[in-house]
Formats: structure tokens, sequence, C-alpha cells
């Protein structure tokens, strides 16, 4: 094991770094100065913080082993740093004791460059996280990296953007402009793959494109989430424009949620702008549950959440609760397998395709329904909760089983839904179906 003085040294001056092939142990915080480029030979250079490292007594210190000098809860231009990590494996191991809780944290950046780097945590039962920009983080690009949470604890995250500020309410210290890219995460543990959230004040403009993520072991109960705060407890908490885009999603089993937009237990901060597009998300469940792949939290202060040319399949042979459930947008998904309801109580949903799912209901009290694909369900769409529902323009091709049907309403409890029905096209297939069945005497609610 090399030791890391000589290149502890070089880092006082900032500047252009290299760290040489070899494992380096790791004895306390690094604090990059602005300015600085760390970089070394991928697989190579190794550093490696395990049980002898020694935390110091004061924040960032006692919290990540790799910082910045000019680390603040509060942005300011001045002082904020640009440093470039390239190359490097960090290496957070966990035995007996927690050494430190994160390998990278970051606040008070005015840019921020890591590329090509490997950052691994080994916790056995002990979490910690990988990747942390705690506040003020600005201009960050992670890309190409491969990011390791292999801890098997409850707690710990693989990589949060937030912005915990004292001043959250100063657009100036908001975290913004970030990009996670082409990175492969692989996560066994709970908290997320990535969490993305205001905490106390401003996230916005966040791309995380093009991701291979997989989750094993202890999974996660949320993979990827874009939230703004949480347990009301900071009204200036807010996130805005967070695409997810691209990424391929790989879960061999699920506890709550692959996607979580919002939070339940919030209702003063503001999240706008979410988009969920074109990922590929592959999914089982060991037991059948009310879990579900994509699902956003109905608040008023939320708006203009669109869910968009994914295609999620249920690999499995066990119904999982739901594909899409909540509020948003929702068109031209691809939606695979066996769910409860492959889409459920979302605000619109038009030119989705949904395939095989012969025990449950591929859509489910959605107001506006139309020009949808729905092949081989046992339900096509299903109507029983109160409220006015339009569904349109929608091929149905029924399941071949004696109690598929193409649309359902039914008054459960005085629910009375009221659902317009028009132009839709229903094939039974070879057998007799019910193409619209109409229960509980409320065919004068049918339109």
């Amino acid at each position: 094991m090399e030791s890391f003085s000589s290149i502890r040294r070089q880092l006082a001056s900032g500047g252009y770094v290299f760290v040489p092939p070899g494992d380096y142990t790791l004895a306390r915080t690094i604090r990059l100065k602005s300015g600085t480029v760390l970089e070394g030979r991928r697989g190579c250079s190794r550093i490696i913080i395990d049980d002898t490292f020694q935390k110091g007594p004061y924040y960032p210190e006692n919290e990540f082993a790799v910082s910045n000098a000019g680390f603040s809860q509060e942005y300011d231009s001045a002082t904020a740093d640009d440093i470039t990590i390239r190359g490097l494996t960090f290496v957070l191991t966990k035995k007996n004791k927690d050494p430190i809780w994160c390998l990278l944290g970051m606040a008070n950046i005015k840019k921020l460059v890591v590329e090509d780097c490997d950052f691994i945590v080994q916790g056995q039962g002990i979490g910690g996280s990988n990747i942390d920009l705690y506040a003020g983080c600005k201009n960050v690009r992670i890309t190409n990296c491969y990011i390791k949470n292999d801890t098997g604890a409850p707690y710990g995250a693989a990589v949060m953007v937030r912005s915990l500020n004292i001043d959250g309410a100063n657009p100036h210290n908001a975290t913004e402009q970030v990009v996670l890219a082409h990175n492969i995460i692989e996560k066994n543990g709970n908290d997320e793959a990535i969490a993305v959230w205001g905490c106390t004040g401003r996230v916005k403009d966040v791309v995380v494109q093009n991701n291979s993520i997989k989750t094993y072991g202890r999974v996660p109960d949320v993979v990827l989430s874009a939230f703004a705060g949480e347990f009301n407890d900071c009204s200036a908490a807010q996130t805005n424009n967070v695409v997810f885009d691209g990424n391929t999603v790989t879960a061999d089993d699920l506890r709550y949620a692959i996607f979580q937009v919002g939070q339940d237990t919030d209702t003063i901060s503001r999240l706008d702008d979410v988009t969920i597009s074109n990922n590929k998300i592959d999914v089982k469940v060991a037991a059948s549950d009310r879990s579900t792949v994509i699902r956003t939290i109905g608040q008023d202060n939320y708006t203009n959440i669109k869910i968009t040319d994914n295609e999620i399949t249920n690999t499995g042979r066990v119904p999982i609760g739901y594909g899409v459930l909540g509020q948003g947008l929702v068109t031209d998904n691809v939606i695979n397998g066996l769910f409860e309801a492959s889409i459920a109580c979302v605000d619109t949903c038009h030119n989705n395709t949904i395939n095989d799912n012969t025990t449950g209901t591929a859509i489910e009290n959605v107001a506006h329904i139309r020009a949808n694909v729905i092949n081989n369900c046992l339900v096509g769409v299903k109507c029983f909760v109160t409220g006015v529902f339009n569904v349109a323009e929608n091929s149905i091709n029924m399941a071949d089983h004696g109690d598929s049907m193409g649309i359902m309403a039914i008054d459960i409890a005085g629910s009375r839904p009221v659902v317009y029905i028009s132009g839709n096209e229903i094939n039974t297939g070879g057998h007799y179906h019910a193409k619209i069945l109409i229960k509980e005497e409320i065919t004068n609610w049918i339109k």
C-alpha cells in the first residue's frame, strides 16, 4: 500500500496533479483547491478509505473523504471552486466502524468535472454514500463513471443532487446545470441510486441521461427520485426542470417504486417540470403487492410532470401493483406484462401501447384516455371512482379469457363515475366476451 503524503503535498499547490498507479491509503480528508485537475490511471490509481481513516472534527472533514477547499452551504462566486477529477478509483471499505460517510462531497462549486472514475462503497451493513452534491453546485458533469454502493444497509444513496443551504430562498445558492450521463450504477442497499431534491434550497436544470442502473440484494425502496422537500419543513425548497432520459434500469425485485416524483409528506414546496422519457425499465417482484414502477405524487404544488416514450416490462410472472401511477401526462409508452393496472389515476393517457396484462387492467381511473393500443389484457379500461372519464379512439384487442372485458364502468359504494365512450375499436377474438360492461345499474351515467 502506497502513502498518499506526496500526492497531498502536490495538492497543496493546486494545479495538475497525477496519481501514479498504485493503492494509496487516505488517512484524512482531501480538500481540493480551485483550479485542481486530479488525474490517475483508471483501475490502477486507487485511493482507499478504510477503518484507519481519521475523521476531522468539523464539517466537511467529518463527512466526506474528498471535498473542495471553498466548501460552504452558501454560494459565493469569489470563493467557489473549479475542479476536475479524472481516471481515479475511490474505494470506501467499512468493516468494523464508520470511517467516513461519503466518498465525494462538494458545495460552493462554480464548475465540477468528474469523468472516467470509479466510486465504490462497501459496507457490510454499514451505510454510506458515493457522491453528494451538497449545496450550491453549478455546472457539474459526472460522466462515464462506475458507481457501486454495495452496503446492504438501510440508508446511503449512490448519488445525491441537492442544495442544503442556510438561506434556501436566495436563488444564487441553487444547485443547477447538472449532468449525470453514461454512468454505470449498481446498488445494494436502501436510499436511491440517484436522488434529486431541493432539500432546503433550490435545485434546477438537472439531466440524468443514458445511465445504466442495476439494483440487487437489499433493493432500494425508491431507485430514482425527484422531489423538492419533505415533512413540510422548508417552504423555500424547490426542484425545477429535471429530466430522466434514456436510462436503463434493471431490478431483481421492487419494494416501492423505480421512479418517484414528489413526496406524500410535502404540501408547501415547489416541484415543476419533471420529465421521465425514453427509459427502458425491466423489473420483477417476488410477491404481489402495491409497488409501482413510475409513481408520481398528486399535490397542488406540483406541476408539469410528463412520462413519455418509456418501455416498462414486468419480466416476472408475479403481477406488480402499477406500471405508472399518479399525477401527470402519460404518452407514447410501451408497458408489457402483468400489473394490477398498467396505468392508473394519471391526468391524461394517450398513444400508449399496453401488452399482455392478462391478469389485470390496462388503464384504470384516468380522466382522459385516447388513442391507446391495448393488446391481450384481461380488462382494457376500468372506471370505478367518482369523476368524469373520456374514453375515445382506443384500440382494444381483448385477451382470450372468459372474464376479459373491453371497457368496464362500476359504481362502488356510490362512486357513480360519469364515462363518455366514443370511437373505440374493441376486438373480442374467437370467443364471446363483454365489450362494454356496466355494473350496478349505472347505465344512465354512461354517455
